[in-house]
């Protein structure tokens, strides 16, 4: 009897060393090889057994009453429920070889779905690998709409919290919000970062070679293409031009209206890789064009004297409405003329009108003409519209005295318009008014 008690006092002893405390630390009585041991001796032992199992062991069922693993020597695994998060310090080695060299729990191994949070002791610049404990440098890298991919830059900011996943083979950097197009809470103006990088223009342009998505592109160079180092999870390029190049249309670079662009100064593109290599310009604004404020409406003259003249007119404008209502004048050919400042251009012009009843031409190469007799009023809306660089042609239809049709384009003005002048004969009567936009 005294040997199997004491082998099972034995099995408890060795049974809780690797517990959080002993489940029978003693009993009363040790019994010697030869000597008797009565029932009260036997049963004070067993007593003992009994009460350090029902205080210590976990006899509830599912660990109910166990409430410290403090004493634990070496953590749980995954497979055991323990830590699938590591965390670690501020990483080492370099900015494209970053180590975190240890981490707690301690217990870290390559498992898929373990996870290691740290900060960045450096920014990338390109591809990048992570060494976590010591277990081997892989490949870190994130994820897009075409599935995960090297890093490219920037992806990692020193100073900022890293959080990555190792799926069996690499590491997905999925704690940094700017890989991803568009996460909950970031805003389509966050993604727009970076600040204003120049990078030379070139036949090939590569923007994803860059850090930065707002890019100012300088030079001449014609472009054909952005590149293809660039991620393509759709996240744009705000572009920005220093002077003036061309954009050449192609499968490479699609352009609004499938047309080649010519850049000025300070115009901006928003510009989206939507397959490897393959971009689209979706937004062009060109600087000397403000988005389109509709027509805008001068203050309206009495026509008198020999100029009816409308001056101050913005740079950008490139469409006049000169609008003319119950007009006298003693010609048979009034006209308008375009300039640059305050001075028209009163030569080098070719125009012409029609009477639809009665015949009768009128022609001028000093501006737009639009025949009236003297003194007879004249209702008429003359458009004038910019054609290329700083020519303008125009058209109407209207009642110059009779029904009239006409046309004409001007000379080039060598600048932005600034005036509008009708003029050819003495004015004395009627209303004149332009509208631009």
């Amino acid at each position: 009897m005294k040997k199997i008690l004491l082998a099972i006092a034995g099995v408890f002893a060795l049974a809780t060393g690797a517990q959080a405390q002993s489940i029978v630390s003693s009993v009363p009585y040790t019994f010697q090889n030869g000597t008797l041991a009565d029932a009260t001796q036997v049963n004070a032992n067993f007593n003992a057994i009994v009460t350090g199992v029902n205080a210590n062991a976990a006899h509830n069922g599912s660990n109910a009453d166990i409430t410290s693993l403090s004493a634990l020597a070496v953590p749980l695994t995954a497979a055991q429920g323990g830590e699938t998060y590591f965390r670690g310090g501020t990483s080492g080695g370099s900015a494209n070889a970053q180590t975190v060299a240890t981490v707690a729990p301690s217990n870290y191994l390559l498992v898929a779905g373990n996870a290691v949070r740290f900060v960045a002791g450096f920014t990338n610049t390109g591809a990048t690998t992570l060494n976590v404990a010591s277990s081997g440098a892989l490949p870190l890298v994130k994820d897009t709409s075409a599935g995960p991919v090297a890093l490219t830059g920037g992806e990692v900011y020193a100073g900022n919290a890293v959080e990555a996943l190792y799926d069996g083979t690499q590491y997905h950097l999925i704690s940094n919000p700017l890989n991803n197009p568009f996460p909950s809470g970031i805003s389509y103006s966050n993604l727009l970062f970076g600040a204003w990088t120049s990078v030379a223009s070139a036949t090939t342009t590569d923007l994803g070679a860059q850090l930065s998505r707002n890019l100012i592109i300088t030079g001449t160079t014609t472009i054909t293409s952005f590149g293809s180092t660039a991620t393509p999870d759709n996240i744009p390029f705000h572009v920005r031009f220093a002077g003036a190049l061309t954009l050449t249309n192609g499968s490479n670079l699609i352009l609004p209206g499938a047309a080649n662009i010519t850049t000025a100064a300070n115009d901006e593109a928003i510009v989206v890789q939507e397959t490897t290599g393959t971009w689209r310009v979706t937004s062009y604004q060109i600087a000397a064009n403000p988005p389109s404020k509709g027509l805008t409406q001068m203050t309206a003259q009495t026509a008198s004297g020999t100029n009816v003249d409308f001056t101050n007119i913005p740079s950008w404008v490139h469409k006049v409405t000169i609008a003319m209502t119950g007009l006298s004048v003693n010609s048979n050919n009034p006209i308008i003329q375009l300039g640059t400042g305050s001075t028209p251009a009163t030569s080098g012009y070719s125009s012409s009108d029609w009477q639809l009843q009665g015949g009768g031409t009128n022609s001028s190469t000093s501006g737009f003409v639009f025949g009236c007799n003297a003194n007879v009023g004249a209702t008429l809306v003359y458009d004038i519209v910019n054609e290329s660089g700083t020519t303008w042609v125009g058209k109407f239809n209207g009642n110059t005295c009779l029904p009239t049709v006409g046309y004409g384009n001007s000379p080039a003005l060598g600048g932005p318009l600034g005036i509008v002048r009708i003029t050819g004969g003495t004015f004395s009567g009627g209303t004149v008014n332009v509208l631009y936009e």
